[in-house]
């Protein structure tokens, strides 16, 4: 209790006179006496506070940076994967098509070739047989 009110009464006189203030705070006291608000001292305090974090901040902000320019990669590299792949599937998509398309269409001649040929009577018969190309001819001729 005694050191309460002693600390009270070094309080007042402190506030009462500038001058105390300052010899106190050019001695390097102000942190000793306990309660005492020291504009200079709080000042210099946020200004050394800021100065630490400062540092710490950029570096935060640069690591961040860093890691943002990794995912950015990371991603570019994925979608020109994604985008290669599907380039691949669509050319194979459009190769098997395509041959589809052409092998259906062959089916379709030889069908309407057979056809033709059990329509038509047998001279005319030999001589579509051999108006057709050789291996076209081979098939049909395998089929009779």
């Amino acid at each position: 209790m005694f050191d309460a009110v002693e600390h009270c009464q070094l309080n007042c006189i402190l506030d009462r006179d500038a001058t105390f203030k300052k010899f106190v705070h050019n001695q390097k006291g102000c942190y000793r006496v306990y309660g005492l608000k020291c504009e200079d001292c709080n000042a210099q305090n946020s200004k050394t506070q800021e100065d630490k974090k400062l540092p710490i901040l950029e570096k935060e902000q640069e690591t961040l940076r860093i890691g943002y320019q990794k995912i950015l990669e990371e991603n570019q590299q994925k979608s020109l994967e994604i985008e290669e792949l599907q380039n691949k599937n669509l050319r194979g998509n459009c190769l098997l098509t395509f041959f589809n398309i052409k092998s259906n269409v062959s089916f379709a001649r030889i069908r309407l070739n057979l056809v033709e040929i059990r329509t038509l009577d047998d001279c005319a018969r030999e001589d579509f047989i051999r108006s057709v190309p050789s291996t076209s001819s081979k098939r049909i001729n395998n089929v009779q």
